[in-house]
C-alpha cells in the first residue's frame, strides 16, 4: 500500500498485490483517518508491505492488529543513507554507512542475526558519543543545549523503529521486502500526469481511476 500526491490537496491511496491493483481511494492527504477509511474497503490481509508513513502504520495497528507489517527495506535504506551522506565525517557515521548499505543483501535468518548483532554492537560502542551535547556561544540564545549529532541520532531512531517490522520477508520469502510493486504503479500514474499536465484535478482523478481500473483484475470502484 502507498499514497501518491498529484495536485494540491489531492492524494490517491493505492493497494495492490504483486500482479494487480486491488483498490484505490481519493483523499486530501495521508493520515490515520484516511488510511482507516481505505482499509474498510478491504478484507484484513495476513501481511501488508508499506513505507514508514505514520498515519498508515497507526491505521494498521488500530484496525488490523493481527496483520503483520513488512516495512519497505528500500525506503528505510534510502532515508538512512540520505542522512548519513556519502562521506560521513565521524567514525560512528563511517561505521554505520556500510551496515545500512548491507541491508539490501539480507536474505537468510543467519544474515539477519549477524546484521542485528553488528548494529547493536555499533549502537553500544557509540552510545556515549551520540549523547554529546552542544551549547550556544551566544548568551542570549534561549536554548541551553542540543544534541551534537542530530542526523546520526535520527538514523539510529529510524533503524530502531523499523527493525521490528523490517525482516518479516526473511521467514516468509513470498512476501516482498519493498513497495516496488505499488511504486511501479505510482510511476505509471506520474507519467500519465506528466503527459496530460494542465488537466484540472477532477479530470486528473478520472484519468487516474481509469488507469487503475485497467490494472485491476476485478474492478472494485466506480471511476466517478
Amino acid at each position: 500500500m502507498d499514497g501518491l500526491y498529484f495536485a494540491d490537496n489531492n492524494c490517491v491511496l493505492i493497494s495492490r498485490t504483486s500482479d494487480s491493483v486491488i483498490n484505490w481511494l481519493f483523499v486530501e492527504r495521508e493520515n490515520t483517518t484516511t488510511w482507516t477509511n481505505f482499509f474498510k474497503l478491504h478484507f484484513q490481509p495476513q501481511v501488508v508491505v508499506i513505507d514508514g508513513q505514520r498515519g498508515l502504520i497507526k491505521a494498521v495497528h488500530d484496525l488490523w492488529p493481527d496483520t503483520n507489517i513488512q516495512r519497505c527495506l528500500v525506503h528505510v535504506q534510502r532515508l538512512a543513507l540520505a542522512r548519513l551522506t556519502i562521506n560521513p565525517k565521524t567514525l560512528a557515521g563511517q561505521q554505520l554507512r556500510p551496515l545500512v548499505l548491507s541491508l539490501i543483501h539480507i536474505r537468510t535468518r543467519r544474515q539477519k542475526r549477524k546484521w542485528l548483532g553488528r548494529y547493536y554492537g555499533w549502537r553500544k560502542r557509540h552510545e556515549a558519543f551520540l549523547k554529546e551535547k552542544s551549547v550556544p556561544t551566544n548568551p542570549n540564545t534561549k536554548r541551553k543545549w542540543w544534541y551534537a549529532h542530530k542526523k546520526l541520532r535520527s538514523v539510529r531512531s529510524l533503524l530502531n523503529k523499523s527493525i521490528p517490522n523490517l525482516f518479516y520477508y526473511v521467514s516468509h520469502p513470498s512476501v516482498p521486502r519493498s513497495t516496488n510493486h505499488v511504486e511501479s504503479t505510482n510511476s505509471s500514474v506520474k507519467e500519465l500526469l506528466r503527459i496530460h499536465r494542465g488537466l484540472p484535478p477532477n479530470r486528473q482523478r478520472k484519468m487516474i481511476a481509469l488507469f487503475l481500473r485497467s490494472k485491476t483484475k476485478k474492478p472494485t470502484q466506480n471511476v466517478t
